[in-house]
């Protein structure tokens, strides 16, 4: 009798571990798809918020790919970084849903052309020409389209910079190439006064150019900041444009490109860090623009800049 209670026993124990574990598969599953299904949804909110400012609809789209298959460049944006590897650190997410935004609308030319434009080439430890050079080569296998700014006054360290210099050379920029802009929010993500230079340039600009859009990267608190891929979920709730994907894995094959500063906490950075999987942005549309939707925010600055020849 006993010899048949343990086999039963055994048997009732094997069922409920064997059942315990399709069913934990079960809910990861279920959670993969849930979170496929939500990244999707955000990232077709984020891309609908591009195509406003882009001015992009039903009735200008047939337009816009006649103007792509003549090769025309229409519509232009704009990464405004500090540093190389700015690019590849904070803003992969964002960058990805563009490629796959833009190659998806035809097989040719994508008629939507991305710049980058990195207002120092990192030279604070005397390796601002590898650097330069290795940004050339991410840019060039993203299909982006860099400018590296070589400035006496605007250089690689932890002083602020002439905030009235970074605007003229962002408004220069944006009017020659009809730009809309990703840049940093206030904070620059990282606090470091170089990222809120360029923020600041960047609000001072939207003033003296018209229909001028901002996407500004939000900075997150520490906590949120590494939550690595759990880091999808918040923006659901918590933001309304956001750009999701993950991609550490091409983060860290990108890091890799900038050898000459590659160092140990950069595999950590790539996995646990919010930004290889998430961006949120606070959009801003210049005051004198019509906006048809509450949820856009205008800058209230209003600073007058002297146009300098560059």
């Amino acid at each position: 009798m006993a010899g048949y209670l343990n086999v039963d026993v055994r048997v009732i124990s094997k069922y409920f571990r064997t059942n315990f574990s399709y069913k934990r598969l079960g809910i990861m599953i279920t959670l993969l798809i849930f979170l496929r299904n939500v990244m999707n949804v955000k990232n077709n909110l984020f891309i609908a918020d591009l195509e406003s400012a882009l001015n992009i609809n039903d009735e200008t789209r047939d337009s816009f790919k006649k103007m792509a298959q003549y090769g025309q460049k229409p519509y232009g944006i704009l990464f405004v970084t500090a540093h190389p590897d700015d690019e590849t650190m904070f803003f992969m997410p964002t960058i990805r849903v563009l490629r796959e935004y833009i190659h998806g609308y035809d097989k040719l030319e994508p008629p939507i052309k991305i710049y980058l434009l990195v207002f120092t080439n990192g030279n604070y430890y005397g390796k601002g020409e590898q650097r330069e050079y290795c940004l050339a080569k991410i840019c060039y296998s993203l299909g982006i389209t860099e400018h590296v700014i070589h400035d006496p006054e605007i250089y690689d360290g932890i002083d602020e910079w002439p905030i009235n210099r970074v605007a003229n050379i962002i408004k220069i920029f944006v009017r020659e190439n009809n730009i809309k802009t990703f840049t940093f929010d206030r904070h620059g993500v990282s606090y470091h006064p170089n990222h809120s230079s360029v923020y600041r340039g960047v609000e001072i600009a939207v003033n003296d150019l018209p229909k001028f859009w901002t996407f500004n990267l939000k900075t997150v608190s520490l906590f949120r900041k590494y939550l690595s891929i759990f880091s999808l979920y918040l923006p659901i709730f918590m933001d309304r444009t956001a750009a999701l994907y993950t991609s550490p894995l091409k983060i860290f094959e990108l890091m890799i490109i900038y050898w000459s500063e590659f160092r140990i906490h950069i595999p950590f950075w790539c996995l646990f860090s919010s930004y290889s999987y998430s961006n949120s942005y606070d959009v801003y549309l210049t005051p004198d623009d019509k906006v048809q939707n509450s949820f856009w925010k205008k800058s209230d600055a209003d600073v007058n800049i002297e146009t300098n020849d560059l």
